[in-house]
């Protein structure tokens, strides 16, 4: 039975650490809440046993051999954020959704179901499962009707169960830094105040390899795009390359060549305009003389049309004087 704080002890239950330390044998065991346990206990309450030199007594229920889905969780291989592996068949899935369906419906006689086999997931109240995978996010009235004596309920049964997990062989001095540590990772959380705070909630092993690989890709691209910038405004590397592939582009040879037709060309364009001017010239000329010709012509039959008669006259007389012969 989940444990939701606003609706007070009516429906809390009598006690919550008696359904806790139930050891689950059936098949109602939540795979993704006994991720989010299991996480929290390897990343924030295992190191402190290490902190102390000091194993996880076999008594505690969170001891990861007591872990229900321990032999199928050391046989997953995350090869890749898209590729998940299982390790007794070699099969491999796009999440690990679907490797926990895969190992569900395949390999359910790897999964313990001795005595003292735990379902993490049954500690999910004193974990805040739904707190930190962030299935559950606070409102108004969850903040309002928050009663504090479930939660103090709640926190003592989180204590009992730490408790179970203090090794009974520490000295006085560390096993108070031990179940002080555990109590401020885990317990301490359970009261009005700090029950929906996530900014200590542990991220899952996915989440970091994303953020691991999106930062190392975003360095990458920062170093390359930042040195090409330099290179570009700040030396004269690129500018040094292109007037060296200028230079043998254009070599002496071809510019000679280039210098040659262009005087050749001038030339023919002076040639061309002194053809021209020569050609201007015979035309006035033509001109003149034409003009020349048009006056002598008028000149002719003015002449013409004055002695005309008198030519006439004069072959007439000697007609006349021919006739008298």
């Amino acid at each position: 039975m989940s444990y939701i704080p606003i609706f007070g002890k009516m429906f809390y239950p009598a006690r919550v650490f008696a359904v806790k330390l139930q050891m689950s044998k059936g098949e109602n065991c939540p795979r993704d809440n006994s991720r989010v346990v299991r996480n929290v206990i390897q990343q924030k309450l295992y190191p402190l046993y290490k902190t102390v030199r000091v194993e996880v007594p076999s008594t505690c229920p969170l001891h990861k051999e007591r872990d229900k889905f321990v032999i199928q969780e050391d046989h997953k291989e995350m090869e890749s954020i898209t590729r998940w592996t299982c390790n007794f068949c070699g099969k491999s899935f796009i999440g690990e959704y679907y490797l926990d369906r895969h190992f569900d419906n395949r390999h359910t006689e790897y999964t313990k179901t001795d005595k003292d086999a735990v379902c993490l997931a049954d500690f999910c109240e004193i974990f805040r499962c739904d707190v930190i995978s962030g299935r559950w996010k606070a409102d108004f009235w969850d903040l309002v009707l928050c009663l504090e004596d479930d939660m103090k309920d709640l926190a003592q049964d989180c204590q009992d169960v730490m408790e179970m997990c203090i090794p009974k062989e520490l000295s006085l001095n560390a096993s108070r830094t031990l179940r002080n540590g555990v109590t401020s990772e885990v317990c301490s959380f359970l009261t009005c105040k700090r029950y929906w705070d996530t900014s200590e909630a542990q991220v899952s092993e996915t989440s970091k390899t994303i953020y691991i690989v999106f930062t190392v890709f975003l360095i990458c691209f920062l170093f390359v795009y930042y040195c090409v910038a330099l290179n570009y405004f700040c030396t004269d590397t690129f500018s040094d390359t292109y007037e060296d592939d200028i230079h043998e582009i254009i070599k002496p040879e071809s510019l000679s060549s280039k210098n040659s037709k262009q005087e050749s060309f001038r030339q023919r364009q002076h040639n061309f305009l002194e053809t021209e001017r020569q050609g201007t010239n015979l035309f006035d000329m033509g001109a003149q003389i034409d003009s020349d010709a048009v006056k002598s012509a008028s000149k002719k039959s003015k002449l013409e049309q004055t002695l005309y008669p008198e030519v006439e006259t004069l072959n007439s007389n000697l007609f006349d004087i021919h006739s008298k012969t």
